[in-house]
């Protein structure tokens, strides 16, 4: 059952993408967790020393801070990175591809995009990533070929590709 997807690369699709990895990445949710946890231990200490003066206004606001804090995090990181994906486009330094074509074969598969061809065995990825827009291919922890959602006529066909790829990656998801 091989596939042939065909789309246009847009600037949404460029930043969903690295949106994905930025918040699929060890690192990064290690990163998160600990900043939650530092907040809420501040949180819980300032509410400890407001209460023992009784002080109901410093409860009120160390409340809203820490929950401030531990929500606007990835709202601040995601406006960060979309600041510097625009910053690199004005500079010329990021061009993202345009017209992308994926054609899936039973033993590898070939994305051609920009005149360019490249071909992949499915043995080569490390893993698969499905993010609420786009499936993502991972060739190395920093490089993946996405295939968005839009290419797909229906969730039926996209859980058929999905199972596709896994059979023939063998690899786990994200």
């Amino acid at each position: 059952m091989p596939y042939h997807f065909e789309y246009s690369m847009t600037d949404n699709d460029f930043y969903e993408m690295n949106r994905f990895h930025q918040r699929n990445t060890p690192t990064v949710v290690h990163r998160m967790l600990v900043i939650r946890l530092i907040v809420a231990i501040l949180v819980f200490y300032i509410i400890y020393k407001f209460t023992s003066y009784a002080l109901p206004w410093g409860l009120v606001s160390s409340l809203a801070v820490g929950v401030l804090g531990f929500f606007a995090f990835p709202w601040l990181m995601d406006r960060r990175m979309r600041n510097d994906i625009n910053r690199l486009k004005r500079r010329g330094r990021l061009v993202p591809l345009q017209n992308v074509s994926l054609d899936f074969q039973y033993n590898s598969f070939t994305e051609t995009a920009s005149e360019n061809s490249t071909d992949y065995l499915y043995s080569e990825f490390d893993h698969v990533g499905v993010g609420r827009t786009a499936i993502y291919l991972y060739k190395t922890r920093n490089a993946a070929v996405m295939v968005p959602n839009r290419v797909f006529g229906s969730e039926e066909e996209r859980a058929d590709f999905l199972a596709f790829i896994k059979s023939k990656t063998d690899t786990g998801e994200e």
